[in-house]
């Protein structure tokens, strides 16, 4: 709404006007427009958009001057809040504040004779608040002399008005805002008045209308979120969902508690939709005001939400849509000074494209001019270059990039906010990994571990944030990287302590049923022959997965693209000890989460009759039919046959991989057509870690022409099809695990390897945290770029190859012992489940009075509730 805060037009209230819901309080009025304005301004309070709700009390006073609550209302919403403390304020915005809200406290005053009692009683206690129009040497007197002003209104009306009772706890948050519970512990902090706030909001919760209040839903959310049992809060931000249509704000709270209770898909969900609700706001008043760190923290929590959901796309769809407001002009506003609110979100992008291991990206991502404006991107810039380079091996670059990001944070000053973290706090963070990363890329594992715990213990003492200030749990690479170096009791448990399975850590630390960890976790737990426990967490991870766009291999992509150990001794650390359990190829999930159960060995020969090529859209595809592939054949990209030993009869190695402490090796064998056409692996750069050798394919070189089969109206013909680059033909390959387990398993069965190649296939070298490979002979690597739109026909290679079997009418080959047939997940068609957390209803509590916060900066315990008292349930007394 173009409204000045300086009250002059009137604005009728029935103009075109945001959906704020239904929420009304009757006033002390003679005008229907000051009413509507008032409840407006009300809902905007609630909602902490406390620009647009002075906006909506000027409004209240340009319709009835005499309206005393008016004037309450733009001293109210001019104010401190829970977000925004005094000492948050910049000097100009608190001097031009003070001298407003005092002026409109005593306004409030003058006109109060004609006001309700409760009206009164509210204009009374905020002239606490403002007790005179000069900035005073301290805060705290009138913070506390405005909550036990409030207090005492809450006392002669809070029993059934939820307005005054959300009120009150708006003032007692004020007192301690933030610091309502011990940060390492969860307990509550018994110096401020959390255990007051919990009795006055679960009070309120028990009356009839609490479910469509807005704004104490919101404040009840804020109580128990950094508590030990933020779940007590799920029934009130399922009311609260929706409640304010318009309200951006309001449709982001409960994602505070979806993300506390491992709720990712529904955090995601709600944020999407606080961003799409703002951005009507933003249509009607621009960008260049404080909603925007609002908004910007919808966009941070809505990232933040598909970063643990392993949802790539919409991570990287929001980054570009919240970069798009970071305008520069914004930036530069110096009241309140928005770069520093607001600069640190132009740097998330970092932070996604390590979280998906997007190396190339990183590389190449450009580092901003004005490198004073940007200056916290232009650091996290620089870091994630480092990272990306280290990552792929190049530990020269990264040492470049990190003296580059070492002199880049040094410019930062203390002044910028990842709020309510210091941006400083965070870059140190970001230091101990780049150095735990880089060691580790150099072999020196002592010093990198020691450097990564150093992270996890500086991310873990960041103030409480929701999303949290470092974006990547320092515990996923440093558990990943551990579990690569063979040390798997200790990944474990750092897993275990991620997820929340033991009570190593605080609860606002936990990240309850995170794909990255719940992976790590289960690869733990069948590598340490933990099978029941591995079974309940493999159904928590299938549907984890089932909401991921990315395959996720690993708590951390740093794992799969690094330098592989060469260290056969056991490396020094503190408490690591190197897991000795057995190798077991069925239970080797590193990489692979399916097999076919027996050895794909030569016997397998693909037919004389499928050289055929087909056309499928703009593909050219040879033949993949079932019966030209081997029985058991999955299209899920992480299905290998094992042990895979060599190329079946008419296929050639085209590529392998090294993944993982257990000397795995991923074979994918292509198809060969004839000697001129030679299919390779599809190794995109951009994309390898995610689509890695899924199938494979020829780029034409020249012009060619080969023959294709095709098909209209049930007659079928051969012509010959010109090819040039990049046109080219497609096909599957058949992908394999291969490691020394698989010879001497092979070798126990009497099935003896046959190479493809004609020579001598040799063992992998063992032992824990060596390194792997195939025989010289078989190490066929033909990495083929590709364009991407390739990729982006995978799926009608998939379709193409279900059409052609049913084409064929073929019936199923009856399952020999040979082979033995593997679940069919073709990725991209795995099903959306939902998590669904059971909870109770709020039920009331009885009434006994609160204590007054004492007048000095010293406050006296707060009381406790009587241990006869009935209280919510499910929301015990705090010991």
């Amino acid at each position: 709404m173009a409204v000045s805060l300086e009250h002059g037009g009137q604005v009728p209230a029935d103009q075109d006007y945001y959906d704020l819901g239904s929420h009304t309080r009757p006033i002390t009025t003679k005008s229907h427009d000051a009413q509507v304005w008032f409840n407006r301004g009300l809902v905007w309070a609630y909602s902490f958009n406390h620009r647009e709700s002075a906006a909506c009390f000027e409004q209240v006073i340009a319709h009835d001057p005499t309206c005393a609550i008016g004037y309450w209302g733009v001293a109210f919403a001019l104010g401190p809040n829970y977000n925004k403390g005094w000492r948050i304020f910049d000097p100009k915005d608190l001097t031009t504040s003070i001298r407003k809200c005092h002026a409109m406290a005593r306004k409030a005053k003058e006109y109060a004779k004609s006001a309700s009692p409760a009206e009164q009683a509210l204009i009374d206690a905020i002239q606490a608040r403002f007790p005179t129009d000069t900035v005073p040497d301290k805060f705290k007197p009138s913070v506390i002399a405005y909550a036990n002003a409030m207090m005492e209104v809450y006392r002669r009306f809070g029993g059934n008005d939820l307005d005054i009772v959300t009120l009150a706890a708006d003032a007692l948050m004020g007192v301690a805002p933030w610091k309502l519970y011990k940060a390492r512990t969860g307990e509550p902090d018994l110096s401020t008045p959390v255990l007051q706030l919990r009795d006055i909001l679960e009070r309120g919760l028990a009356h009839p209308g609490a479910r469509y209040h807005p704004g104490l839903l919101h404040m009840y959310i804020h109580l128990v979120e950094m508590s030990k049992t933020p779940e007590r809060a799920l029934i009130a931000a399922d009311y609260l969902r929706d409640l304010v249509p318009d309200g951006g704000h309001i449709h982001h709270m409960p994602s505070h508690i979806d993300v506390l209770v491992g709720d990712y898909r529904r955090a995601l969900n709600t944020n999407l939709k606080a961003t799409i609700v703002d951005e009507k706001y933003v249509a009607r008043e621009g960008v260049e005001n404080f909603y925007s760190f609002y908004r910007m923290h919808n966009y941070h929590s809505l990232i933040y939400a598909a970063m643990m959901s392993g949802r790539a796309a919409i991570s990287l769809e929001a980054t570009t849509r919240m970069e798009a407001s970071l305008t520069e002009r914004l930036l530069q506003l110096d009241s309140p000074p928005m770069a520093d609110w607001l600069e640190f979100f132009n740097s998330v992008r970092v932070h996604v494209l390590i979280r998906f291991g997007m190396w190339e990206e990183l590389k190449v991502l450009p580092v901003p001019e004005d490198k004073d404006l940007y200056c916290v991107t232009v650091a996290l810039v620089y870091y994630g270059k480092s990272v990306a380079w280290a990552a792929t091996g190049d530990v020269m670059k990264a040492d470049e990039e990190r003296e580059r990001f070492r002199a880049a944070a040094a410019r930062v000053p203390p002044t910028r906010l990842n709020y309510p973290n210091k941006v400083l706090d965070i870059l140190q963070v970001a230091t101990a990994m780049l150095d735990g990363e880089i060691e580790y890329r150099k072999g020196n594992y002592q010093a990198a571990f020691s450097s990564l715990r150093l992270a996890i213990e500086r991310d873990d003492n960041l103030v409480y944030a929701e999303p949290w200030g470092w974006m990547l749990p320092a515990r996923h690479p440093y558990a990943a990287l551990l579990l690569e170096q063979g040390y798997v009791e200790e990944a474990a448990r750092v897993y275990e302590a991620d997820l929340g399975l033991d009570d190593s850590l605080a609860r606002v630390i936990q990240h309850p049923n995170n794909i990255w960890a719940l992976h790590g976790y289960h690869e733990c737990l069948v590598r340490l022959g933990r099978d029941q426990e591995a079974r309940i967490i493999k159904k928590q991870l299938e549907i984890a997965a089932a909401g991921a766009d990315v395959p996720v291999k690993s708590s951390c992509f740093c794992r799969f693209e690094g330098i592989k150990s060469d260290c056969t001794a056991e490396c020094e650390g503190v408490n690591l000890v190197k897991s000795r359990e057995p190798r077991r190829t069925a239970t080797m999930t590193t990489v692979v989460s399916s097999f076919a159960e027996n050895p794909l060995t030569t016997t397998f020969s693909r037919p004389d009759d499928c050289s055929n090529i087909y056309r499928s859209g703009f593909l050219s595809v040879l033949d993949i039919s079932e019966t030209c592939m081997p029985e058991g054949f999955s299209t899920d990209p992480t299905f290998y046959f094992s042990p895979g030993l060599v190329c079946p009869s008419g296929y050639v190695s085209a590529c392998h991989d090294h993944t993982g402490v257990e000397s795995v090796t991923t074979v994918t064998c292509c198809p060969v057509y004839n000697d001129k056409v030679t299919l390779s692996c599809v190794k995109t750069t951009s994309l390898q870690s995610v689509w890695s050798t899924l199938f494979c394919t020829w780029i034409a070189p020249e012009k060619t022409s080969l023959p294709i089969v095709l098909s209209e109206d049930q007659v079928t013909s051969t012509v010959m099809q010109p090819f040039s680059s990049p046109g080219g033909l497609n096909a599957f390959g058949v992908r394999m695990v291969y490691e020394q387990s698989d010879l001497e398993s092979v070798t126990d069965t009497g099935i003896l390897p046959t190479n493809t190649d004609g020579g001598e296939t040799e063992p992998v070298k063992g032992g824990d945290g060596g390194s792997s490979g195939l025989s010289q002979s078989a190490k066929i690597a033909i990495g083929v770029v590709v364009p991407v739109v390739v990729l982006a026909l995978i799926g009608a290679l998939f379709l193409f190859w279900r059409a052609r079997r049913r084409q064929r009418d073929v019936a199923p080959a009856s399952q020999s012992g040979q082979y033995a047939q593997a679940g069919q997940t073709p990725y991209g068609e795995m099903q959306q489940k939902a998590v669904n957390i059971p909870h109770a209803e709020l039920p009331g509590t009885s009434l006994t009075p609160a204590s007054e916060l004492p007048a000095d900066s010293q406050q006296s315990e707060p009381v406790e509730l009587p241990v006869n008292s009935p209280t919510t349930e499910g929301a015990g007394r705090y010991t």
